[in-house]
């Protein structure tokens, strides 16, 4: 399985309410991207992005907004504080405090 093919099922996963298989799934997904492009590299934000999602619907509130606020940093030094992917981020990072 590719790397993205990998973000993308966790995606499927966790729409499909199984964040256990979601969670394992990302976490290889995102061990192998740091792996082999580093931790600020695009398709390895997404597949944290996934992984925070997961995080997130689990109820682990504090280690999702965490890992939001992170890719959020990082995306706003890459593309600065009104690129739209600097703000992505924060936006999911919100709803997961409620």
């Amino acid at each position: 399985m590719t790397l993205a093919v990998g973000a993308h099922l966790t995606r499927v996963l966790r729409d499909a309410g199984e964040l256990d298989e979601a969670e394992r799934v990302g976490a290889e997904v995102v061990a192998d991207s740091v792996s082999l492009m580093g931790p600020a590299h695009l398709d390895t934000l997404v597949a944290r992005h996934e992984q925070a999602r997961v995080m997130r619907d689990k109820g682990r509130l504090s280690e999702a907004q965490a890992e939001f606020a992170e890719i959020r940093d990082i995306n706003k030094r890459r593309f600065g504080e009104r690129h739209p992917d600097a703000g992505g981020a924060f936006r999911s990072g919100r709803r997961s405090r409620w």
